[in-house]
């Protein structure tokens, strides 16, 4: 077993990590994501990036999934990303986006358990988290790379494994799992990923997490939304109302959850998205879950399905150290931006 030696914020570095981010200026970032896995992923890339007074986007990171889309592969979920974000980024290069480089993420998911002393097992090698592990080095104290991860975690969880210093040099703002108080936390990017996660929640690295359940599922699209605000802005705009339409009709549904674009919103303007300190939760397996049986109510599922991964739920320990965790946010207030950030983007590069 190996006992990583991870530095240790104290409360009050730990609290000034997690204060708002300044109101003006660029931040640095780089993204982590899966954008072939769901549309939500491209229009948060296209938001970061026609959000060039806020953003300074150093790098993107082709995460691994497994799903119908990659044949239940991680490795092709991470390569067929790998791809999609350079579709996106190409596509942004024809209306004047400066566009950063992609790199290659971890062709699976972590396998190294934890327990309470440490983490046992080796972090996965990846280019992405060489690149994350480069750059954050790089990082003046007072300045704080922002990691946006909006996929699996195991390219930063990765990172960290090889390199614990990068505690004190990122904040890492996740999508991923539901809110503390919720009967369970399965949600995608974290049960796919539930060692990673571990890694993340139990590491001490400055931590913002924006959950899905009754957050980031408020930031919903339509159809008719999409054709009438995002279609007829540039080549961007046509690819993501063409994409879109067709993800909705794969789902036989007319409107989809933009879930990603939540941590990007939070730090756009704070006052969109109300978040609390509270402590770092525990990721453990509910066993009602496990067995066949749906908390709260607790009535018995027909048939437990074993080939999915392991339900996850939430433990709190008041004692743990402390993160910030998105509760709401304001629907509305964020896509105005995103679309007068859009029409912007697209009649400047008609210019």
């Amino acid at each position: 077993m190996t006992i990583i030696p991870f530095p240790t914020l104290s409360l009050n570095e730990r609290l000034a990590r997690l204060a708002l981010p300044p109101q003006t200026g660029q931040l640095p970032i780089v993204i982590d994501t899966d954008p072939y896995n769901e549309i939500d992923d491209q229009f948060a890339i296209t938001y970061a990036l026609s959000s060039p007074e806020r953003f300074e986007v150093k790098a993107l990171y082709a995460a691994p999934f497994a799903n119908e889309r990659s044949g239940f592969d991680e490795g092709r979920g991470m390569a067929t990303s790998f791809e999609t974000a350079q579709t996106i980024l190409a596509k942004l290069q024809t209306q004047g986006a400066s566009t950063p480089p992609v790199y290659r993420g971890s062709t699976r998911f972590a396998t190294s358990p934890t327990d309470p002393s440490g983490f046992q097992g080796e972090a996965i090698h990846s280019d992405a988290a060489a690149h994350l592990i480069q750059l954050a080095r790089t990082q003046p104290d007072d300045a704080p790379l922002y990691v946006v991860a909006i996929a699996a975690i195991t390219n930063i969880a990765s990172a960290i494994l090889l390199a614990p210093d990068l505690i004190r040099k990122i904040i890492v703002v996740w999508l991923g799992g539901h809110p503390h108080n919720y009967h369970d936390t399965n949600e995608f990017n974290l049960q796919q990923d539930p060692f990673a996660t571990r890694v993340i929640l139990d590491c001490g690295v400055p931590l913002v997490l924006i959950p899905c359940f009754n957050v980031t599922e408020h930031l919903s699209l339509t159809t008719n939304e999409v054709q009438t605000r995002v279609a007829p802005h540039g080549e961007i705009g046509a690819y993501l109302a063409h994409e879109f339409v067709k993800y909705a009709a794969e789902h036989h549904a007319d409107s989809r959850a933009i879930w990603d674009m939540g941590p990007f919103a939070w730090l756009v303007n704070p006052d969109w998205v109300e978040t609390a300190i509270m402590p770092t939760p525990i990721l453990g397996t509910s066993p009602l879950q496990t067995e066949g049986y749906s908390a709260p109510h607790l009535h018995k599922k027909r048939q437990a399905n074993k080939s999915r991964p392991a339900h996850c739920a939430w433990s709190i320990d008041p004692r743990r150290h402390v993160m910030l965790e998105a509760l709401r946010l304001n629907r509305d207030a964020i896509f105005a931006d995103f679309y007068r950030k859009l029409a912007g983007f697209a009649t400047n590069s008609r210019s």
